[in-house]
């Protein structure tokens, strides 16, 4: 990807790259301009700056997935205000999160019933050290050391941007393997689900909303609290629950079963609105 270390690579930077990447093969091969993108872990945060990227190239995202991802409310990873930077600049993975992640792997691998990827050849080709402006911790490099910088995190992910956020849904799990995932992945996202939501389809609407029907206004609060947890998939597995044929199955099922339940809502709740 780089020829050299860049330490400084940032949130923006990343968006940046994707949308470019995006709108090349969306031109190239004259697909759609809004695409479906599924963010998984660290890219999570990426959702709000890359539609924006997009947008500035006419394109858009018609569905943002998160895949047991770190969302954009801040100081959801706060295991990591420990590291120092290596004499790249970079964060080490070894001593941040691999041994984690070789826990999921071998626990993915088992479930298969056989090896699906060898530790190697992941840690080899998979992992590297990482620009800690990646990771879910509102750290930065400058200077050669790591200082925290929670309001720049939150202007660069758009953490109260929710009318700036693409369409949302969510894929995660159950597993005690990746605990945080498995117990606040639902409640983080369903936030940005159920404001970006009503930020886009309900108010602009406010001054109207007082003159709805009292059943009509009724099914509208059933259907926008409801959203969320039908935006919200928990399937098989752990972290790294689409890997393994069935795994990828199961992922590429519900991808299409979340995309079609993303137009029905916002349908439905368009149509209550009127």
């Amino acid at each position: 990807m780089f020829d050299a270390a860049f330490p400084q690579f940032s949130i923006t930077d990343w968006a940046e790259q994707s949308a470019e990447i995006i709108a090349r093969y969306v031109d190239r091969n004259g697909l759609p301009a809004n695409a479906i993108v599924l963010g998984w872990s660290m890219a999570g945060r990426i959702a709000e700056p890359l539609h924006a990227a997009l947008r500035r190239k006419g394109k858009g995202i018609e569905l943002f997935v998160a895949m047991a991802a770190a969302s954009a409310l801040p100081n959801t990873l706060p295991g990591l205000d420990q590291l120092k930077p290596a004499a790249s600049g970079l964060a080490a993975i070894k001593g941040a999160y691999l041994d984690w992640l070789l826990e999921c792997l071998a626990s993915q691998n088992s479930a298969a019933g056989h090896l699906v990827l060898d530790v190697d050849g992941f840690t080899r080709e998979m992992t590297g050290d990482f620009p800690v402006g990646l990771a879910a911790s509102a750290m930065r490099y400058r200077n050669g050391a790591f200082v925290s910088d929670p309001a720049g995190d939150a202007r660069e992910v758009g953490t109260a941007q929710y009318r700036s956020f693409p369409p949302l849904a969510l894929m995660t799990h159950a597993s005690p393997v990746d605990a945080r995932h498995a117990l606040t992945d639902h409640s983080t996202w369903g936030v940005y689900i159920t404001q970006q939501l009503c930020e886009v389809l309900v108010f602009p609407r406010a001054n109207e909303l007082a003159a709805l029907p009292s059943k009509k206004w009724a099914l509208l609060v059933e259907h926008v609290r409801g959203a969320a947890q039908r935006l919200c998939a928990t399937l098989p597995g752990n972290h790294m629950f689409f890997l393994g044929e069935n795994g990828a199955r199961r992922t590429v099922q519900t991808l299409k079963l979340l995309r079609q339940t993303a137009a029905d809502v916002a349908d439905e709740i368009s149509r209550l609105t009127t």
